[in-house]
């Protein structure tokens, strides 16, 4: 069996997904793809502080609080809208940035209570801006745990797109023995970035829309520097260039390959303002 179909049986069988990130890490090595190693390495290992977060690991929260006040009086448990603790505490308060592995996750996603959060930190901010009258104790934050079930299932739907993608992209990969899994750096860093983050990698970076205002009429100079700017290879602007300069005006099919550039090229991360 090869390693992607391993890789896909098991998560189809949607058991633990640890070992399944392991193995995809080897492959991404094998294929060359720092972006795609590092991805991985994070979801095995978890986000380290200031690490970008996908967004399927930005989970909303709700809030309550125990509140003390004159006279031995009390409020426990009181729901405090999300919409306030953003518009007092700023809106990075309203979401929680779920930095653990995927495996911890899964774990988590397992249990009937949620994940209840300590937000000891925001009693200050909130402190007298809820209950005037009333002393802040403690704050907690909750996140269900569909939410938890829902992130789980976004990385396994990733990790299992990223599977069939590779396979469909990179056919010799299909099959094949780990070892001898062959390298395809490019190919597969731009698996890797429409997949997990929607964005299309030239190669040296994420491309993104192309400024057509500074490009003249038939200045294919122009054209190629705007290009090279939005992140595109010099191979695929080499080839675009190649394809305007071989059409003829008026010509029956004119355009053509020009068109077929543009739509192998038009993707969700790649937008040619056309």
């Amino acid at each position: 069996m090869g390693i992607l179909e391993d890789i896909q049986n098991g998560l189809i069988e949607e058991g633990p997904i640890g070992p399944l990130l392991l193995k995809l890490r080897l492959l991404s090595a094998r294929l060359g793809s720092d972006a795609l190693e590092k991805w991985v390495t994070h979801e095995a290992e978890g986000y380290e502080q200031g690490a970008e977060l996908p967004n399927y690991r930005v989970l909303g929260m709700s809030f309550s609080g125990h509140f003390s006040g004159a006279f031995g009086s009390s409020v426990s448990n009181a729901p405090i809208p999300p919409v306030l603790v953003g518009r007092i505490a700023g809106k990075n308060w309203q979401n929680f940035q779920l930095r653990d592995s995927a495996a911890a996750i899964y774990e988590m996603a397992r249990s009937e209570d949620g994940l209840h959060l300590d937000l000891s930190n925001l009693i200050l901010i909130m402190q007298g801006k809820i209950y005037p009258d009333y002393v802040c104790n403690s704050i907690t934050g909750f996140i269900a745990r569909t939410a938890l079930i829902e992130a789980t299932n976004a990385i396994r739907g990733r990790l299992l797109q990223l599977t069939i993608e590779i396979e469909r992209k990179i056919p010799e990969a299909r099959g094949v023995e780990m070892s001898k899994v062959p390298k395809n750096p490019d190919q597969a860093n731009q698996i890797f970035h429409q997949t997990v983050y929607g964005t299309l990698n030239s190669g040296n970076g994420s491309i993104q829309s192309v400024n057509f205002t500074q490009v003249g009429e038939n200045d294919k100079k122009s054209l190629a520097a705007a290009l090279t700017g939005a992140g595109f290879a010099e191979s695929d602007i080499a080839e675009l260039v190649e394809a305007i300069s071989a059409e003829k005006p008026g010509a029956d099919g004119a355009n053509k390959k020009v068109k077929s550039w543009i739509g192998g090229r038009l993707t969700k991360g790649a937008d040619l303002g056309i």
